[in-house]
């Protein structure tokens, strides 16, 4: 029974293996699962007041994961759209006199992007990004003393996010290297004004396996 099971799951891996291997072509439909980091920010043309002195500083970057799934339909050997959901832990710092401030904003992202292909598996892309707001918490750091300070923002910032994704990406054997910019257009914080600048700013760079199909 074991002997029986084993080669049961030795081909069903050798049928995944095969179906990444597949040499895209039009009309065929691909998965592909991703995972990275991502570097994050707000507008850098934004000042922040430091409370305590009264002077100004601007974001710096945070780091986070992102990972997600996208499926994509190729209308010929030049262009395919691609549709994918990523969860994204965003966000931004800011170095005052007396301490760090660090907000951490868990995003869910819906990417929808064309895809160019260039030579070979090498590609372009552009699209639109909404993105949903799932949780946000403000970590507030002294070094001197060593007290930290979580807070919940959620409610100081509107849910909905829309970004412009732009990228590059690579494919070789199934592999798929993508570097993506994501440039938000829409403000972020709920008491902006109408020419606020405070907006989100990333770079995703994340790795996939691609599944192509009939």
């Amino acid at each position: 029974m074991k002997k029986v099971l084993l080669i049961v799951v030795l081909i069903s891996l050798c049928d995944v293996f095969i179906m990444a291997q597949v040499k895209p072509e039009r009309g065929m439909w691909s998965l592909t699962p991703r995972i990275g980091v991502n570097w994050s920010r707000s507008t850098t043309n934004h000042i922040l007041i430091d409370m305590d002195d009264g002077n100004g500083t601007v974001p710096d970057w945070k780091s986070g994961i992102v990972a997600g799934i996208d499926v994509g339909y190729r209308h010929s050997t030049l262009l395919k759209t691609s549709a994918g959901l990523y969860y994204s832990n965003e966000g931004f710092k800011v170095g005052f006199k007396h301490g760090r401030d660090t907000e951490s904003m868990k995003y869910m992202n819906l990417a929808i992007t064309e895809n160019f292909y260039l030579y070979k598996g090498l590609s372009l892309k552009a699209g639109l990004q909404p993105g949903y707001l799932l949780e946000c918490k403000d970590q507030t750091e002294n070094p001197k003393t060593g007290l930290k300070q979580t807070d919940n923002d959620i409610d100081i910032f509107h849910r909905w996010n829309l970004s412009i994704p732009l990228g590059i990406a690579y494919e070789y054997g199934g592999l798929s290297l993508d570097l993506q910019y994501n440039a938000g257009i829409l403000q972020m914080y709920k008491h902006g004004g109408h020419n606020d600048p405070f907006r989100t700013r990333s770079i995703w760079l994340t790795l996939g396996y691609t599944f192509n199909f009939q």
